[in-house]
């Protein structure tokens, strides 16, 4: 079972990217770099450790009012898009969303520019939806918490 979500991606120079870290997403699964500054942790356990905040982020509702509140402090939103990604790996569920150890870009829902759409569908090998139908597209990819039978806030899980 995958934990699908949402996250907010940059687009520019024809690929997507972090708004807050310099990660460019590329095709596929992607690996996190674990952090190297929190001293919260034993770097031998598991990754991503509840104790920190490396990963990669997502939100379970597309309307969560932090998805794009939190992510306007960063940038303009001129250049963003709301993708949905799944999370698989080791997972620390949280109330409003998850951390996962990989994560890979599943779809995007289009920006309405033809040019922008075109390289995102070819580039990423994703499909793009409408706002209202990114729901829906999430679910064919995985479980949108956090009404899973799994541990509660803080806890980890392995997705497969």
């Amino acid at each position: 079972m995958r934990i699908a979500g949402f996250r907010v991606v940059t687009f520019h120079e024809g690929r997507l990217h972090s708004v807050v870290h310099s990660h460019q997403w590329e095709r596929g699964v992607n690996h996190f770099h674990q952090c190297r500054t929190d001293v919260l942790y034993d770097r031998a356990q598991a990754h991503p450790p509840t104790l920190c905040r490396c990963g990669f982020h997502a939100f379970y509702d597309s309307e969560h009012p932090d998805l794009l509140a939190y992510h306007a402090l960063w940038v303009k939103f001129t250049g963003t898009v709301i993708a949905v990604v799944v999370g698989s790996g080791r997972v620390v569920l949280h109330e409003s969303g998850w951390r996962a150890r990989k994560a890979e870009i599943v779809g995007v829902v289009a920006t309405g520019d033809t040019l922008i759409d075109n390289v995102i569908r070819n580039h990423y090998d994703v499909p793009l939806c409408r706002r209202e139908s990114v729901r829906p597209l999430a679910e064919k990819f995985g479980v949108l918490g956090p009404n899973l039978d799994l541990p509660t806030v803080e806890r980890q899980w392995n997705a497969a």
